[in-house]
């Protein structure tokens, strides 16, 4: 898997790669240099007759940009080395610098050819204008949270996006904008953004993603992130912030053998809809049984059930006198009644706001012992009426899951969805210990968080789930995967991974505008085929 750590984990972590009998800093130096080359000759369908500006610091980050460019200049492409304030002074860099460069500007046919942007700034706008790729490693993780940059790197970044802007026609083909580690104007721990930074396409972390890109706003500013191995072996990461989610989740699918029946699949009591979301109830419950549940029960006002067996025939139903509400008398009594008889449980796709309603997750807070997967209005409910501090007093085993969006994740802490989306792992992190839970933070590389400290950043999904009814699905798989036995951590993890990897596969065949909730749990089957 790979990591996403913060400055302080990313160094730690060069030391022990350092230790004696590993590799020494200048071939680390070297590998992501190679590594940046090769990226951006896939990038640029080969190299070759391409022309480069790599924008260089005086340290690592720099380093690392003249070793990329060394490496494309024997690819066939032309680079430009600017040096945006001097020459490099760190041991490495400079080690790098006379290897590649020289000692004197342009000093063999083969080095790689450089200049002072102080010196030459006239020369360097123009190479700007007409190259097809332009990278900048000036700061990496060296940049920090209170910094600001300077005036000059500042306008040479405006300079460097308004001439793409304005000045197409001096471009035969797109021009591409990398940053090397993190976009310069970025903290790497933070994602605070510094006015005028740097804004790439794409941001080529090296050896691990660094945490403070999947902050807002500098996960939308950072492009694309994309990791390249280094070779900093795995065992360096003595501490880190946060794994990335892979394939390897898909083990955790339950195998089917011959003897086993329905039973042997769970049995999920799904507390869900209203006469106003009725979809959410079929969604959320069709997604159990599409995660292979062998029971799911929807438990819903009798206007809902109706419907929702018409279209999932497969359910089973607990319908309460109401028509078209929630009504206590009925509804807590066929619920408590129910628990035992279910190895988990999900609540609040759909679900409504009532006073009726907020009972039901108050009990359900003090009496299941299994599994709870709490979406939508029932952690709306929970924000609203503070449950969860009045539950830290109770001792009953915590088997919970809570799936919010930011701004219900904001509500559960009274914080801003603005302040939830600008420290997503601290806190997704911070909630899960100080609850006893498992978090889905969603959204766009979701965040979850267990109570025992793991944190995993999915990788899966696109903008096509970004519609009414996602969470509804994603609520089901979670919770079918949580019935069938699977521990409540590795269940979230792996219903995001599925969910966002159906999202995936239906992109290569439809519109990501078009796409709908509904037809991820078509593709589902597939999917877990595959």
């Amino acid at each position: 898997m790979t990591f996403a750590v913060n400055t302080e984990q990313m160094r730690a972590a060069e030391q022990n790669a350092f230790a004696p009998g590993n590799i020494t800093a200048v071939s680390l130096m070297e590998s992501a240099g190679e590594k940046i080359a090769l990226y951006i000759d896939r990038l640029l369908s080969g190299a070759a007759d391409k022309t480069a500006v790599f924008l260089c610091g005086r340290g690592g980050n720099g380093g690392d940009g003249i070793a990329a460019a060394a490496v494309l200049k024997s690819m066939g492409l032309f680079p430009l080395v600017v040096f945006v304030d001097d020459l490099p002074n760190g041991d490495t860099a400079r080690t790098v610098f006379t290897k590649y460069c020289g000692a004197a500007e342009n000093s063999a046919a083969d080095a790689v050819p450089y200049c002072l942007y102080t010196h030459r700034e006239d020369a360097v706008m123009r190479a700007v204008i007409s190259a097809d790729v332009v990278v900048d490693c000036v700061y990496g993780i060296g940049f920090g949270t209170e910094r600001a940059l300077d005036q000059r790197l500042r306008e040479l970044f405006t300079f460097i996006r308004e001439s793409r802007e304005n000045n197409t026609e001096h471009l035969t083909d797109r021009q591409y904008h990398i940053s090397v580690d993190v976009p310069s104007g970025i903290c790497a721990d933070s994602g605070n953004i510094s006015q005028g930074a740097f804004k790439p396409d794409i941001t080529l972390c090296l050896g691990a993603a660094k945490a403070g890109l999947f902050n807002y706003p500098a996960f939308d500013y950072s492009g694309e992130i994309a990791v390249l191995d280094i070779g900093i072996p795995g065992t360096c990461y003595s501490a880190y912030t946060a794994k990335f989610s892979d394939s390897s989740l898909l083990s955790l699918i339950p195998a089917r053998k011959k003897n086993q029946h329905k039973g042997s699949f769970g049995k999920l009591l799904n507390i869900a809809g209203s006469e106003r979301y009725i979809g959410a109830a079929l969604l959320s419950t069709r997604a159990a049984l599409r995660a292979g549940t062998g029971i799911v029960t929807l438990a819903a006002p009798r206007a809902v059930t109706r419907v929702v067996a018409a279209a999932a025939p497969e359910a089973t139903f607990l319908p309460f006198s109401g028509e078209n509400d929630w009504f206590l008398s009925d509804a807590i009594d066929i619920i408590s009644g129910e628990l035992s008889n279910f190895s988990a449980v999900s609540v609040g796709c759909g679900l409504g706001q009532s006073d009726d309603c907020a009972k039901i997750i108050e009990m359900l807070l003090s009496n299941v012992k299994s599994p709870v997967v709490f979406d939508a209005d029932g952690i709306n409910l929970i924000a609203a009426h503070n449950m969860l501090t009045r539950d830290k007093n109770q001792n009953h085993d915590r088997l919970r899951v809570f799936t919010p969006h930011p701004g219900e994740f904001a509500r559960l802490l009274g914080v801003s969805a603005e302040a939830v989306q600008a420290d997503r792992i601290a806190l997704a992190s911070r909630f899960a210990r100080e609850n006893g839970a498992v978090i889905v933070l969603k959204g766009a590389a979701s965040v979850i968080a267990g109570a025992d400290g793991r944190v995993l950043i999915n990788v899966t999904g696109n903008a096509g789930l970004a519609k009414g009814g996602s969470g509804d699905c994603l609520t089901g798989i979670i919770a079918g995967f949580a019935a069938q036995g699977i521990p409540i951590f590795e269940a979230a993890a792996l219903g995001t991974y599925l969910h966002g990897l159906a999202a995936d596969t239906l992109i290569n065949s439809v519109s990501a505008a078009a796409m709908l909730p509904s037809d991820l749990l078509e593709i589902l089957p597939f999917v877990m085929k595959r």
